[in-house]
């Protein structure tokens, strides 16, 4: 039984911009400021980030409408290079990235809720606490955000139409109340002012310094390719592949050259590089408790619409991987009631758990970071292989093609290229801090080996 194709433009649009949607344009704007001073030169590092993700989003665009199946990046690997290396791409898609962000998200929206929405009851402490045995810490915010993984896991299984739903919910109220409180603050505080009393020199050659700020303007862009993992329920998915991607991409792009830029123009350079929370500022702006309430509730929605596409997201890997006999059979069944890949959704919500209840999610992070970029520069080399395979059109072309696709690819060999370099010849050569990142890629090549040798010895 397939899955059913439910997911019309609007929602697809919300899955992207949702997963790209989250804390991190709050928290990555004090960064960037760090390293770039400038207003135009600021303002174009956002714009190019926001065009490295564009530039991704056509290349899954063309990628998803030539194979209109769930998977994404593994389904993509697969017809590009074969089976063992994207066994390798499932295997840390679905077990480290996808359940790892799950587990890393939860935990957060209860961090952000809890002292606020609970606070009349008395005062609540998240990181109290409850139950400690070996290996496993039980927090106030841990069995928070346990709940709230079960509920968004139950959601994604009783029907994809129930989960894109509220995926839209999630991530429309989100936007709209940041459009709201930067609408009162362009409205109601001397910008050019605020701007010159905070100001600095400009750099004469600001690029010198841009590495560490475009990188942790890469990461607040993640979540452009969400549209591709689900391309299997997605309707008319010629047309509406590309729109989802591109439309959320770019809906995205937009709000956060206003959000980073109001932010840098309202503090200034000076004072937003120092300001260790971003959140605490903005809700100061108001004069009453209600603009707080408007403030932590606009970061909580925003981190359930990134949690429950990436519930969404991180099923349909195990189910494809299943369907391609790459993951245990149950894994690529579909509910017979409710049309959903129930097995893959409840596999991937629970290793999420576990890594919550042993908090080993924020490491887990550490550990595929690099591999992500392995990845998504795999996958746009896919788009190369298969066109030089394959002498059919597909029903949507990438934009740029043979130049623009590649930036993904260019950033990720060059990422990885300056860690390994790092790691084995800089200052900081083979200390743990710049050799663990690299182990996520090791992981990768020995899956990949180690399927590829098992596959040739069956074969024989």
């Amino acid at each position: 039984m397939e899955s059913k194709r439910v997911v019309g433009r609007l929602a697809g649009v919300a899955i992207v911009a949702g997963s790209m949607l989250g804390v991190g344009i709050f928290l990555t704007p004090p960064l960037v400021a760090q390293y770039i001073q400038d207003p135009a030169w600021y303002m174009a590092a956002w714009l190019f980030g926001g065009v490295i993700a564009y530039s991704g989003a056509v290349a899954y665009a063309e990628l998803a409408t030539r194979f209109p199946e769930a998977g994404g990046d593994y389904v993509f690997i697969y017809h590009a290079f074969g089976p063992s290396l994207s066994f390798a791409a499932g295997t840390l898609l679905y077990f480290g990235v996808f359940a790892g962000s799950i587990a890393t998200v939860a935990v957060p929206i209860a961090d952000y809720i809890l002292p606020l929405f609970l606070s009349h009851f008395g005062e609540v402490n998240p990181s109290r606490i409850i139950f400690s045995f070996w290996i496993i810490d039980l927090t106030v915010s841990r069995v928070a955000g346990i709940v709230l993984i079960v509920i968004l896991a139950l959601i994604n299984i009783f029907g994809t139409q129930i989960s894109v739903n509220v995926q839209i919910v999630f991530t429309v109220l989100p936007m709209v109340m940041l459009a709201v409180i930067f609408f009162y603050f362009f409205t109601s505080i001397d910008i050019i002012s605020a701007a010159d009393r905070n100001s600095s020199p400009s750099f004469s050659l600001p690029f010198m310094k841009t590495g560490p700020a475009i990188l942790a303007i890469y990461f607040a862009y993640s979540g452009w390719n969400a549209a591709a993992y689900i391309a299997g329920d997605i309707k008319n998915p010629s047309r509406t592949i590309p729109y989802s991607l591109i439309g959320g991409t770019l809906s995205i792009t937009i709000l956060y050259l206003i959000v980073a830029g109001g932010l840098f123009y309202m503090a200034g350079p000076d004072k937003l590089s120092e300001t260790v929370d971003p959140v605490s500022y903005v809700a100061a702006a108001f004069s009453s408790s209600s603009g707080i309430y408007l403030i932590t509730s606009m970061i909580a929605f925003a981190l359930l619409a990134s949690l429950n596409g990436t519930i969404l997201a991180g099923g349909r890997v195990g189910y494809s991987m299943a369907r391609y006999g790459s993951l245990f059979q149950c894994a690529g069944n579909v509910s017979s009631r409710y049309g959903t890949p129930h097995f893959s959704i409840a596999g991937v919500s629970a290793i999420a758990i576990l890594f919550v209840l042993t908090g080993t999610f924020e490491w887990l992070l550490e550990f595929t970071s690099l591999a992500m970029f392995l990845l998504s520069g795999l996958t746009v080399l896919s788009l190369y292989v298969i066109r030089n395979k394959s002498n059919t059109n597909a029903p949507y072309q990438a934009t740029g093609y043979p130049l623009f696709p590649g930036l993904i690819l260019i950033l990720s060999m060059a990422i990885i290229f300056v860690n390994v370099y790092k790691a084995t010849v800089g200052d900081d050569r083979f200390t743990t801090a710049s050799v663990y990142p690299l182990s996520g890629i090791a992981l990768f090549i020995l899956v990949w080996l180690g399927h590829k040798i098992y596959s040739e010895f069956m074969n024989r």
